[in-house]
């Protein structure tokens, strides 16, 4: 929702089918699971890109903090509208073709960008944008929580967001090499979304299969009800994900910092996510997950608070943005491996729309705050 992301889930009304059946033979879902790890991982390249770009871009344009807060909540209201369509498209293509239109949608809504200044015609491009980053997510997520084996779930969903926290790191690092300015690096955006069409290619034949025999009828709202600190904990990850990806580089430029040291910011926060996703999802297959989520979140709570007392440091600064970026996203690993040993089939297809249902709610209003 992964923007990352979105949950691993098809559909927030509609009910659904869920994925899996019969379990696929180990080499088949090794391969599935490489195949939708190095997809989403090239796509969280062009995705760690494209938040700084933003949000400098309109910067420089002189759009003030909160226009360019909701230039990152098209994204989540994206997510939010579109997601009960996307399990017709799912069961009429496939969840392998569900992610391959995602990587080409979002690569042609790239290209777009650099055709127009206009803030009102980008915003509409940012809900297009957000539609094609929700199916990659979407599918990715899915396919990975449907060939994780039964108490290495925490291990395999860590290495998922390890990787794809990476491919996030990653990204500022290469737009301060290619330029804000131009077509240039929106073009280099582009070219990685498509690249997610390789990966997937390899592993085409070992996507989870949907039954339409078996739907999912519990009501996502219900989830709220009992597990609220499951869908706290993912509201909280997705206004910090959404809110400091877009607004992080704009702070760190009003503070004093040059426009690259500002960019800088969100890597240092993504690499505390890839340094504690693997050990947190270790955790969570062995420990109480309800109270690391707890404890995740009120550490979180403290390092914001912290930030603008640290804002004229430099490694005291990173070392709050690390440890903010690991725990803030260590939430939505806790969250989708407590969900995952709770609820099975259909209900845990329920639970995961629940999980897309507060997650946009959260990167609602953390870009807006």
């Amino acid at each position: 929702m992964h923007e990352r992301a979105a949950a691993a889930v098809f559909c927030m009304s509609a009910p659904l089918p869920p994925l899996g059946g019969a379990p696929a033979p180990p080499p088949a879902a090794y391969r599935g699971l490489i195949g939708a790890i190095a997809c989403i991982a090239l796509f969280g390249v062009a995705q760690g890109m494209t938040h700084p770009l933003f949000a400098i871009r309109l910067e420089q344009g002189g759009w003030s903090s909160g226009m360019i807060g909701l230039s990152g909540a098209m994204v989540a209201l994206s997510a939010l509208t579109l997601a009960p369509f996307m399990p017709r498209v799912i069961r009429a293509v496939g969840l392998a073709g569900f992610l391959a239109g995602g990587a080409v949608l979002s690569s042609l809504t790239l290209l777009l960008f650099p055709l127009t200044e206009s803030y009102w015609v980008w915003l509409l491009l940012r809900y297009v944008q957000g539609a094609a980053s929700t199916a990659l997510f979407v599918g990715a997520e899915t396919w990975v929580v449907a060939d994780s084996a039964e108490g290495s779930r925490g291990r395999v969903v860590g290495l998922y967001a390890t990787i794809l926290s990476l491919g996030f790191a990653a990204g500022p690092m290469i737009l301060t090499g290619v330029g804000f300015e131009g077509a240039t690096p929106f073009v280099a955006c582009a070219a990685l979304s498509l690249l997610c069409l390789a990966p997937l290619a390899t592993a085409w034949g070992a996507a989870p299969a949907s039954h339409p025999d078996d739907v999912a009828t519990i009501a996502p709202l219900r989830f709220f009800r009992t597990d609220p600190t499951v869908m706290g904990a993912v509201m909280l990850f997705g206004a910090v994900e959404f809110g400091v990806m877009a607004l992080l580089p704009v702070w760190g430029v009003k503070t004093g910092l040059d426009r690259d040291a500002a960019t800088f910011l969100i890597s240092v926060l993504v690499l505390g996510n890839v340094a504690l996703q693997i050990p947190l999802g270790a955790l969570a297959d062995r420990w109480n997950r309800r109270w690391m989520m707890i404890g995740c979140g009120l550490t979180c709570v403290l390092a914001a608070a912290a930030l603008p007392l640290l804002a004229q440091t430099q490694w005291p600064l990173w070392a709050a943005l690390f440890v903010w970026g690991g725990l803030v996203a260590g939430l939505y690993t806790i969250a989708l491996v407590e969900l995952g040993a709770r609820y099975r089939g259909a209900t845990l297809v329920s639970a995961n729309a629940a999980v897309v249902s507060a997650y946009g709610v959260g990167a609602l209003i953390g870009p807006l705050t």
